[in-house]
């Protein structure tokens, strides 16, 4: 490649190095990966001098020393004379006390008057800054009330107590400068970056959206470089950060002095998932840089064109920036989901009848498999794209329904012209009992696919956004666990955000290909009764089946498959002879009774423990423990806090207990056989595939895991759940929707949540502002 041809050419790169590096530009830098975000709390406050010229050699890596606790600026600070002045040594005394949060300290150097509220070293740091940098909220309220100046500008920055918080991600710190002390927020420190900017460079989520919502800083408002907070947080690859900026509609199409736009940053970062929401907010692609660079210059040489060209499909494009899926009125959206939904019901048709009229079931299974196979490639691959270009999006699409529907229709079309008339004579009852549960199944199926499983309304007033903000801040509890960072709103108990409806849902259960919906507090009940009269259906299905193939004439003296027959037995040897299309149906609809059963067995188990299916697969997965809350509980609080949030963290929407906190002290895991260890690791590639995902293998395998590890039922019991009322209670609860008052009654036994209304222990609550769980005297944490 010609050396006038590079991204970054000298002059450019002086004039990065510069920016970044030589102007001591700080920042919170994010990791490299699409899940920077994720980093942990500690990692995430970690200032770094960013250098370009070490980005160019590391690939945007940086290894800089932290500045945790001011250690190092202390040590250069300090002159190394001879003799040290016996004030300066108080005023190093009353420094270390300040990053220690130690008051007592503070309060004796103070009252004694060896030192002035103010006073600094000669880096010209103030005690208050230095309590701001390292949290310590009680100190700072002391040192406050002592009369230090909350807007005094020192260090090598020349920012403020305020600024500095910011940079480090400590919310309560910033809450109690910004609205007790009335901190000026709009100036700016040596590099012109304002606490917005600051908030950005925290990576602290939690940061940023205190500082928009209390404050009227400008969101486009530049650094001297031309750079806004969405310039920082695509650097960062922080695609937190960038979702919840894009809310607040900045302009995505601002160029810096390098000509950047904030999209051509995430190509720097290689941050797939931060140039997915750029683009899809209207990212200019066309754009060129200063130097006359476009986007797919810049992606070729900071070697992320995989990463763009995956973004770019993501949002519906292709390499050259056209639409890859054009919709007319006739193949819209909504057609090609119908589209995607009816399929099944031909191809499952035509695979029954090609296995049926093979004549060799074997090479007919074969190539019913080959047409189903191909049938589900292209649906994934070119209809499912028009409406959603996510990853897993077959998943997420109306296919498996359309599989459970067409298989449905064809056995009450099967029933009603072939088994019926034949069996209702000699078995009426059960054509009755089959009836009955068609009338049950079918509506519950359609409730359960197109009902609101419980979505609950985002916030967009910023004032009640801001007085459930302050409501969080003086419970300790302003974290994402808390507060939902996509909806604004207090998070419910037991709820979790969906992607596909950008909603919480309360009480969430699962995600069901089977239904194409989510299963939430609305229709949790519905979902259940549709499975379980599916169940029944299919046993009552099979008894008339084997009743009909009974009333078969068997006129077929070929003795060709005598050796199937005396292994399928005599009945079943009829259907295969003289009603194969009938005897097929009756194989594909018992192996739906596979991942049927396991789905019953499952729900049944979670409903009696006071479970979710999302907190029973988070127990043990440590699915939301991996998260980060982003929580800045100040220092010197989190021994009046941290433990408590450590307890409810069972009872928060994003949290569960683990397996091993639910056993008792003074016993250990009963130890897996060697065997069972080795089925398990075989079989958790299976569990995890898509596979696994549509059959439920997943939650089966947990439960069977748990009762063979469980020594007993005693120990088996401890299994805790703060929802956990007891087996009939739990029960009683899920089926019935009573008011105080009402009795248990059929009414209440078909009433459906309208919201989020539902029964818990003894308590009625609502789910959509369930913030703390009924008492539960059956549950205590270990």
């Amino acid at each position: 490649m010609d050396e006038d041809n590079k991204l970054l050419d000298s002059t450019e790169l002086q004039e990065l190095k510069k920016d970044s590096g030589a102007q001591s530009e700080t920042f919170q830098e994010a990791p490299k990966s699409d899940s920077d975000s994720s980093s942990s709390n500690d990692s995430m406050r970690a200032i770094k001098d960013i250098s370009l010229d070490q980005m160019d050699k590391n690939g945007g890596d940086v290894n800089n020393s932290e500045v945790e606790d001011g250690t190092n600026l202390e040590e250069n600070a300090n002159p190394n004379d001879d003799v040290i002045s016996e004030h300066t040594k108080k005023v190093e005394e009353y420094m270390l006390a300040a990053k220690k949060g130690d008051i007592p300290v503070l309060k004796q150097l103070l009252e004694s008057g060896d030192v002035k509220v103010n006073d600094c070293l000669s880096e010209n740091v103030s005690a208050l800054h230095w309590c701001a940098l390292n949290n310590h909220l009680a100190a700072i309220k002391y040192l406050v009330s002592k009369g230090a100046d909350i807007n005094f500008a020192g260090g090598n920055l020349v920012a403020t107590p305020l600024q500095w918080a910011c940079r480090y991600g400590y919310v309560y710190v910033v809450d109690y400068l910004l609205r007790t002390c009335k901190a000026e927020y709009k100036s700016k420190d040596i590099q012109g970056f304002n606490c917005l900017h600051l908030a950005v460079h925290s990576s602290n989520i939690m940061m940023v959206i205190y500082i928009t919502r209390f404050t009227d800083i400008d969101i486009d408002e530049t650094d001297p470089k031309g750079r806004t907070a969405l310039h920082w947080a695509a650097y960062q690859g922080d695609v937190l950060s960038v979702e919840y900026l894009l809310q607040l509609h900045p302009s995505v199409n601002i160029s810096d002095e390098l000509g950047f736009i904030p999209l051509q940053w995430c190509l720097v970062r290689q941050s797939q998932s931060t140039m997915t929401k750029l683009i899809a907010a209207g990212s200019d692609l066309h754009h060129l840089t200063a130097n006359g660079k476009d986007c797919w210059t810049m992606a070729r040489e900071m070697n992320s064109t995989s990463y763009f060209t995956a973004a770019l499909r993501e949002c519906g494009y292709s390499k050259d920036y056209t639409r890859l899926y054009k919709y007319t009125s006739l193949f819209s959206k909504r057609n090609a989901k119908i589209l995607t939904f009816f399929s099944p019901f031909l191809v499952l048709t035509l695979c029954l009848q090609i296995i049926a009229n093979s004549g060799n079931a074997l090479i007919g299974l074969v190539i019913a498999t080959i047409i189903y196979i191909g049938q589900t490639l292209l649906i994934g691959k070119k209809l499912v794209p028009f409406y959603n270009h996510t990853p897993h999006a077959l998943l997420k699409s109306p296919f498996f329904s359309g599989v459970f529907a067409s298989t449905a229709f064809l056995c009450i079309v099967s029933w009603v012209f072939k088994l019926l008339p034949a069996t209702f004579l000699a078995n009426p009852l059960s054509n009755i009992v089959l009836f009955i549960l068609i009338l049950i199944l079918v509506p519950s199926f359609i409730k359960s696919m197109t009902s609101d499983p419980g979505c609950i309304p985002r916030e967009r007033d910023n004032m009640k956004i801001k007085q459930t903000i302050e409501q969080l801040m003086y419970e300790r509890k302003f974290d994402a666990s808390n507060f939902c960072i996509y909806t604004m709103i207090r998070k419910p108990l037991r709820s979790r955000f969906d992607r596909d409806r950008m909603r919480n849902i309360a009480r969430f259960d699962h995600y069901c290909p089977w239904v194409s919906n989510q299963v939430g507090v609305r229709n949790h009940k519905t979902f259940l009764c549709f499975a379980t009269s599916l169940h029944l259906a299919i046993f009552v299905i099979f008894f008339l089946t084997r009743a009909y193939f009974n009333t078969l004439d068997d006129d077929d003296d070929d003795d060709e498959n005598t050796g199937l027959c005396s292994l399928i037995g005599e009945n079943f040897c009829l259907g295969y002879r003289h009603s194969s299309y009938t005897f097929y149906l009756l194989i594909w609809v018992v192996f739906q009774q596979t991942w049927l059963t396991m789905l019953i067995l499952v729900q049944f188990f979670q409903i009696s423990r006071g479970y979710t299916t999302y907190e029973f697969d988070g127990r043990h997965a440590h699915l939301h423990n991996s998260n980060p809350t982003f929580a800045s509980i100040p220092t010197d609080e989190l021994a009046k806090y941290g433990q408590a949030m450590q307890v409810e963290s069972s009872d928060t929407a994003d949290s569960t207990i683990e397996t091993l906190n639910d056993m008792p002290a003074n016993q250990e895991p009963q130890k897996i056989s060697s065997t069972s260890k080795v089925l398990f690791c075989l079989s958790a590639g299976v569990m995890k595939s898509s596979v696994g995902k549509i059959l439920g293998l997943k939650q089966f395998a947990l439960i069977s895991r748990d009762l063979i590890r469980m020594r007993g039922r005693r120990q088996f019991q401890q299994i805790g759940s703060p929802y956990n009322y007891g087996f009939v209670k739990n029960w009683l609860n899920f089926l019935f929707l009573k008011k105080p008052g009402e009795s248990y009654s059929l009414k209440t036994l078909v009433k459906i949540p309208e919201h989020g209304e539902a029964n818990l222990g003894d308590s009625y609550v609502d789910y959509y502002r369930l913030y703390q769980a009924p008492a539960n005297p059956n549950y205590t944490l270990v």
